[in-house]
Parts: structure tokens; sequence; C-alpha cells
């Protein structure tokens, strides 16, 4: 296990990154980061096979579980839910939930602890029910690739602490918190329970990775599903929580990130291979979804 690297200052108080590092679990920790705002804190965890408790604390908690195929039985203090990694690797537990999980292989996780008190800050600038709408979401794992991308920034984040660091951590803490709320606050629903069989979703995902760079019209995924266009977009929804052009852009958005941050390609050649005729159009798109342009995007990255 590596030691412990904070970078920044943290809020008086027990923490959920706090209380598990200093727990019975805090053996399996592998990186425990401190970030920018004070409170906020990151922790990476290599668990095996068991059953983990932790106390409730006045942080919400979103965790990405990295290893590809888990499974787990979760309770935030709102009733037990199933959770399938392969799925929808993200799932969050509201502050003050004692969460008990019961997971059936070994596996890697991200946790990323935030003070209720500052996703208030960050969500009341947004229409809505803010953090309230957030605390829903307990009951249903999330598949998103721009938070999924940003949790594995943080996690990769440089040990020494700095400006740029602080800047940096805060910037994606919040595209989290606001991408969270926009894309998902509000669906409490399980998005396993029905919808498409795991193979059908997975041949629907194949189909729309292989046309990251072309359209793609809703028949065609339909007819591979073997269902009608409707009944194919509400399963798709249904088992996702997105429609499959959400689900398309967001896997766009997510290999135009990578090829952002380890090449030298240029932006007009990137839009050109997540399925963009101009740099300009990709830049519309990017920046809406992402609050930030290519290239500025490039630079913070680097």
């Amino acid at each position: 296990m590596q030691g412990q690297v904070i970078l920044g200052g943290q809020a008086p108080g027990a923490r959920f990154a706090e209380e598990y590092v200093a727990g019975p679990d805090g053996r399996h920790v592998r990186r425990h980061l401190g970030l920018g705002e004070p409170g906020v804190q990151l922790v990476e965890v290599g668990q095996p096979a068991g059953r983990y408790e932790t106390p409730g604390t006045s942080d919400i908690v979103l965790g990405l579980v990295r290893s590809p195929q888990v499974s787990a039985a979760m309770d935030f203090g709102a009733g037990r839910f199933r959770f399938e990694s392969g799925e929808s690797p993200l799932f969050l537990s509201p502050a003050w939930s004692p969460s008990v999980v019961t997971v059936e292989q070994s596996h890697e996780a991200i946790l990323l602890s935030v003070p209720r008190a500052h996703a208030v800050r960050v969500l009341e600038e947004l229409p809505g029910d803010g953090i309230n709408a957030l605390d829903q979401l307990y009951a249903a794992g999330i598949e998103n690739a721009l938070v999924a991308a940003a949790m594995r920034h943080l996690i990769a984040l440089p040990d020494v602490s700095g400006p740029a660091t602080s800047l940096l951590s805060d910037a994606l803490v919040r595209a989290i918190l606001i991408e969270l709320h926009r894309r998902h606050a509000g669906d409490a629903r399980p998005i396993l329970r029905g919808g498409l069989t795991p193979l059908q979703l997975r041949r629907a995902k194949e189909l729309l990775a292989t046309a990251i760079d072309r359209p793609i019209h809703l028949n065609e995924l339909a007819q591979q599903a073997g269902l009608s266009a409707f009944h194919f977009w509400r399963s798709f929804h249904q088992s996702t929580g997105c429609s499959p052009h959400r689900w398309q852009l967001q896997e766009r958005i997510r290999i135009a990130c990578g090829l952002l941050r380890e090449t030298e390609l240029a932006i007009l050649e990137i839009a050109l291979r997540v399925g963009y005729r101009s740099s300009q159009a990709f830049g519309r798109v990017f920046r809406r979804e992402t609050g930030v342009t290519p290239m500025r995007y490039r630079q913070m990255m680097r």
C-alpha cells in the first residue's frame, strides 16, 4: 500500500475518507489525496470480495469501480439494490448515510468524498432541486463517460501540491457535480431493472462504438436487437439512463478527451475521428459537454 499523500487542507470534523482510512478497511487503501477544496478527498482502494461497512458522514461519496465485472448488494440507508459495474460503473452515496456493501469479487475502485456543503454551493447555481435531486441517485448505478474520465484524471494528479493542481482538481470536482446533476439527478430508478438483456445491450453498445465516426440510424440498432425502434429506444434508456444518441455522444467525447490528452493530433483530425465534419462543430459540442474548449482541455491536462 502506498503512503498517504495529502494535497491541500482538510475541513475539521469527520470525513468519509478519513473514517475509511483510519478504519479496519484502511489496509486496502492504495492512495489517499486531499484535493484543493477543503474537505474534498480521494481514495483509491484495492479490495477483496467481502462485506464493507462505513458510518454516515457529512460527505457525499461518488465511487468508480475500475474492475470490468463486479457484482454487489448495496444499501445506503434506503434499502438494498443490486449493482453491476459492467453496465454502470459509478455509484453515489448521499451524506449522513451509513453504507453496507457486499461485493462478490475482488475489485479496484476510486472513492471521491465531497462535503455536502460544498456540493450545495456548486449546485445552488443551477436550476432545479439542486442537492436534493442529487441525493435521489443513491439507488441507481450510473453510467457517464465524462464523470468517469474526470475521476481518473483526479487520481492521476501529481503528489506535489501547487496552485495549478488545486485549480485543476477544483474544476474537475465541480464538473463532476454539475454533470451528475444535469444528466442524472431526479432519475432514482435502478437502471438495471428491465430494459434490454445483457447481450442486447452489449451488442448495441458495440455497434454504437464502431459507428463513432458516422451517423447511425435508430432502426439499425433496433434491428440488431430484434425490436421495434420505439421499443428499443425505451429499453435502451431504461437500461442505461440515457438515449442511444446520448450514449454515443458521451463515447465520442470520451474518445476525444483521450486523443486531446495523449496525442498531438490537430483538433480537426480529432473532430473527424469522432464524427464531426469541422473543428467548429466539434468545438461547440465539446464545450457544451465539458465546459471548456478542446484546446483549453488539452492545456489543462498538460
